[in-house]
């Protein structure tokens, strides 16, 4: 899953899925950027998924995850 293929979502369709709204989605790959940017200031190793993929793998594996564990309580 890549953050180009969400493009087309719906605002409820993408919150449903990494469980934010787009507009703070952006706000904080902007913070993991800069973030990111001072980390690499040395140098290093580049990864392989850019800043906006790797943020919504996070995401959405987080909200599957308390997803999971809200029906495991229950």
């Amino acid at each position: 899953m890549r953050y180009e293929s969400l493009q087309g979502l719906s605002e409820e369709g993408f919150r449903r899925l990494t469980g934010v709204k787009p507009s703070t989605f952006k706000h904080m790959v902007e913070i993991l950027d800069t973030s990111y940017k001072s980390k690499r200031w040395h140098g290093g190793r580049s990864s392989k998924l850019c800043v906006e993929d790797q943020l919504l793998i996070n995401s959405a594996c987080r909200e599957t995850y308390n997803a999971l564990c809200f029906k495991w309580i229950c």
